[in-house]
């Protein structure tokens, strides 16, 4: 269903949605978090059709049911992002 495009793409769209929100001052880093996540989010709706989660943070666990080659996790200097399609 998807391949390495999509993959590519979910880490630009990381990239790119980390520098627009991580502000190292900040104390807050759930609410950067979850800005980042939203971001990420969007454009994959917006791209690929409904149903994308996307969790982002330095530390957690997961145990998630995801549509076949959906699911994608990676790390941007630290900060760990998972994203997934359910139907």
């Amino acid at each position: 269903m998807y391949n390495e495009e999509l993959q590519i793409d979910s880490v630009s769209q990381g990239i790119e949605a980390y520098f627009n929100h991580f502000r190292p001052e900040e104390s807050n880093s759930a609410e950067i978090y979850t800005k980042i996540a939203a971001d990420i989010q969007k454009s994959f709706e917006k791209k690929y059709d409904q149903f994308w989660h996307v969790i982002v943070g330095d530390n957690f666990g997961s145990f998630v049911t995801h549509e076949n080659k959906t699911f994608i996790f990676y790390e941007i200097e630290g900060l760990s992002i998972l994203i997934f399609k359910t139907a």
